[in-house]
């Protein structure tokens, strides 16, 4: 029930902005070849109101796939020659490639655009990255829409709110800070009260950060290979874990240092660790580690960033195997860099 209000409020205030008479401030983004990408203010404070691409087909239809802050999807349908009554709402069933489906209700916005709600829904987006036809069922029509090229237009998309979005100009998006002073002083309750990343969230910033091919595990998954991570994943050959920690009186090169205690203790026979030394960012700091396994049947390797505030910390690691060695660093190196803009 919290979450269809959430979604509720969300999908209103969006409504409310789309409807609204004051201009916004409007700007392009690269979303590839196939895809026009545009991100929008709020002319009166500056605030991020969404980004969006949209493609235009033959039918005289716009498709629009927008983002808001939170990484909270909205599909849109344009058309100049509709003549609908604003308002109006619209039972509209989507499908991907006969294999995804899900059943939406559509606004219209204005005489010539409809408006869905999809929400932090994953398999809806993972739908929308990896299918090659969107097909919309409604009262009297079928519309159909090819795919092409919207695996990068949503990695684009994802990058636009990282960029833009209000979470970043606070410069904790991870809310590793329970402090917003960073006097390092606040109730050590503080910490577990802090709002989790989502899963939606998560996926967002690595898409943006230039991971290709991120897909979310299920919890089940999750839990029977990766039973202590919050959150995973993978990319390409390259798994990926995400888990927020309290520091509990440790300082940041402790944590650390028992991570990757616990990673090579794991290993029996060849194994190496090191990390990197604390990098201020803002009232946060990084942490960068490596560790490897060199096992005759069991040989891996994993990087890591570690992102720590006054009292909490989140770790991001990249996991493969030896021949892996190379993806495993650039995704890492790629997690690490989009995280040094977020808090600048």
């Amino acid at each position: 029930m919290k979450t269809r209000t959430i979604a509720g409020c969300l999908l209103a205030l969006w409504l409310a902005a789309i409807s609204s008479t004051v201009l916004a401030s409007e700007r392009a983004f690269y979303a590839g070849s196939n895809w026009t990408g545009t991100v929008s203010f709020d002319d009166q404070t500056g605030a991020l109101d969404w980004c969006e691409i949209n493609a235009s087909y033959r039918s005289g239809i716009t498709l629009h796939f927008a983002y808001l802050a939170d990484f909270s999807l909205l599909l849109i349908l344009e058309n100049p020659n509709w003549e609908l009554q604003k308002d109006r709402e619209f039972p509209i069933h989507i499908q991907v490639d006969n294999h995804w489906e899900k059943s939406l209700t559509g606004r219209a916005t204005d005489q010539h655009t409809v408006a869905m709600f999809l929400g932090t829904d994953l398999g809806a987006l993972d739908a929308l990255r990896f299918g090659q036809e969107l097909e919309l069922y409604a009262a009297r029509d079928t519309l159909n829409f090819l795919l092409t090229g919207t695996s990068l237009a949503l990695a684009q998309t994802a990058k636009c709110i990282l960029q833009n979005t209000q979470s970043a100009s606070q410069r904790d998006p991870f809310s590793v800070n329970t402090d917003p002073f960073g006097s390092e002083a606040a109730n050590t309750s503080a910490a577990t009260d802090t709002a989790h990343t989502t899963a939606a969230e998560l996926t967002g910033f690595l898409t943006g950060a230039g991971l290709g091919e991120v897909r979310m595990m299920s919890d089940a998954d999750r839990k029977k290979n990766f039973p202590n991570a919050q959150l995973a994943w993978t990319s390409g050959q390259v798994f990926g874990l995400y888990t927020e920690f309290s520091l509990n009186g440790r300082t940041a090169e402790q944590a650390v240092a028992q991570e990757l205690g616990s990673l090579l203790e794991i290993c029996h026979n060849k194994s190496a660790g090191g990390n990197t030394a604390n990098e201020p960012l803002g009232h946060a700091r990084l942490i960068r580690f490596v560790a490897a396994c060199d096992d005759s049947d069991n040989s891996w390797v994993v990087s890591g960033t570690t992102i720590i505030g006054d009292q909490t910390g989140v770790l991001i690691e990249q996991l493969g195997t030896k021949e892996d060695a190379p993806l495993v660093t650039h995704a890492d190196d790629l997690v690490a860099d989009e995280v040094r803009q977020l808090y600048h």
